[in-house]
């Protein structure tokens, strides 16, 4: 039997994911089933079936110029009726712990610009203890102090921070797709991050790997408490996974 030839029709999906880092998307991944992986420029996306949908996770680099550049070829190829921002962020809201999982209803930027989200396809999860509804500022560089992020909760009414979510609304809002930003906090407002934080969770491969090795060759610890760092980044990344799994399944 012929191989099947691969058509823009059948490389369609119904919802792409948006993450940075592996720590975010590889959870998501371990969930669709016949997966079939891209590798474009600096970027990945992962093809597969769950939760009743077909789906793309995309892990690229959160710079607007790689974004934009995995974004065009997600919504050209893929034309995903839905896309979720998905992965961590850091909470600014004194009354929310590290674990909790914040679904947006509005997008800020740092310059604050505001865009609203459209929730009527949300599951109904307001009431847990898990999930929390806000605004989610974007910025360069979240805050790490705990001074710091009182200020940019004062500044920007908002009830979490992170990178990339309100330039991929952008990106959504001239493409019309439609959609949602899901964040698990791996950090809260009640102190300042762990300094071996960065070398777990910044943003480039090679600081990261740099930390490592600085952490190793240090010899005071510092290896411990960034396998530490990662595992509890881990956990949270996978509870994101599986409530993901549930709002996707409610996406039409």
């Amino acid at each position: 039997m012929p191989a099947k030839r691969t058509t823009a029709d059948n490389r369609k999906v119904d919802v792409a994911i948006i993450c940075t880092l592996d720590l975010e998307s590889d959870p998501i991944v371990k969930q669709l089933r016949n997966r079939r992986k891209t590798l474009g420029n600096r970027f990945q996306i992962v093809e597969g079936d769950a939760a009743g949908k077909r789906l793309a996770v995309v892990r690229v680099e959160p710079s607007p110029k790689r974004l934009a550049d995995a974004m065009d070829a997600l919504l050209f190829v893929h034309r995903p009726r839905w896309v979720i921002a998905a992965g961590f962020a850091i909470g600014i809201d004194p009354a929310l712990n590290t674990g909790r999982i914040v679904i947006a209803d509005e997008l800020a930027d740092d310059s604050g610009r505001i865009l609203k989200i459209n929730l009527r396809a949300a599951p109904e999860q307001r009431s847990t203890a898990d999930v929390v509804f806000g605004r989610l500022v974007s910025m360069r560089n979240p805050p790490r102090t705990k001074s710091r992020k009182n200020d940019l909760r004062q500044r920007a009414g908002a009830v979490a921070a992170d990178r990339v979510s309100f330039t991929v609304a952008e990106l959504c809002r001239r493409a019309v797709a439609r959609l949602l930003a899901v964040r698990v906090l791996i950090d809260d407002a009640s102190t300042d991050a762990a300094a071996a934080s960065r070398a777990v969770l910044h943003p480039s491969a090679s600081f990261r790997a740099g930390g490592w090795v600085g952490a190793f060759m240090s010899g005071s610890g510092k290896t411990s408490r960034l396998m530490k760092g990662r595992e509890a980044a881990k956990r949270h990344a996978a509870r994101l996974a599986a409530l993901l799994m549930t709002v996707v399944a409610t996406l039409e």
